[in-house]
């Protein structure tokens, strides 16, 4: 009889075992997705820094006499792909300094 509950207790704590194996199995399986998620969407957001630091450097390349124009309401186009987009002065200046408020943070976000 003793060899029964000896046998029975041997059986729950081999059960609780794979019972364990199977939960850490199962984490670490969607704790590699997770990483496998995040290394793609930190390879996707490493290739628009590449294109908004492109974008930064021919804005800043441009002739010097586009951008000292005075504000009289003149629009200045910005050359995106195939198409082009118009901006005046003010807002051409907006958009420089968003693009880089979030290539900072995009900096920050990958160290």
């Amino acid at each position: 009889m003793d060899a029964d509950l000896q046998h029975a207790a041997e059986n729950i704590v081999l059960k609780n075992i794979q019972n364990a194996m199977a939960s850490i199995r199962e984490r670490v399986t969607k704790a590699a997705e997770t990483i496998r998620s995040l290394k793609e969407s930190k390879a996707q957001l490493e290739s628009r820094v590449v294109e908004l630091e492109e974008l930064v450097r021919r804005l800043e390349e441009r002739p010097v006499a586009t951008s000292e124009r005075k504000s009289d309401g003149s629009q200045n186009t910005i050359e995106l792909g195939d198409r082009l987009l118009y901006f005046s002065p003010d807002e051409r200046e907006a958009l420089e300094r968003q693009i880089n408020e979030l290539l900072e943070r995009v900096q920050a976000h990958l160290r």
